[in-house]
């Protein structure tokens, strides 16, 4: 699996959430490995939107450092990314 974006930002809609992280494609189907969390963005711009989340290990664990989220549903809005919302 190749990673598509070291250092991406990624808007999780339905948390209505940013996350900072690495992002990886394969068949259709997203990676993300999230290091950060916050309700603002982190950056001037979003790599990738994920409308649903299909599975995310870890996502309440504070003795954990890292979390993964699984996608169907996203954009990927290219290496360069676009603006935020926020």
């Amino acid at each position: 699996m190749k990673c598509t974006k070291t250092g991406c930002q990624v808007f999780i809609a339905e948390y209505d959430e940013y996350v900072w992280g690495d992002a990886f494609e394969v068949g259709g189907i997203a990676l993300f490995r999230i290091v950060v969390r916050s309700r603002e963005p982190f950056a001037a711009n979003l790599h990738y939107t994920v409308f649903s989340t299909d599975q995310w290990f870890d996502k309440d664990r504070a003795d954990v450092p890292a979390s993964t989220l699984i996608s169907s549903v996203f954009t990927n809005h290219g290496y360069e990314g676009i603006p935020p919302k926020g």
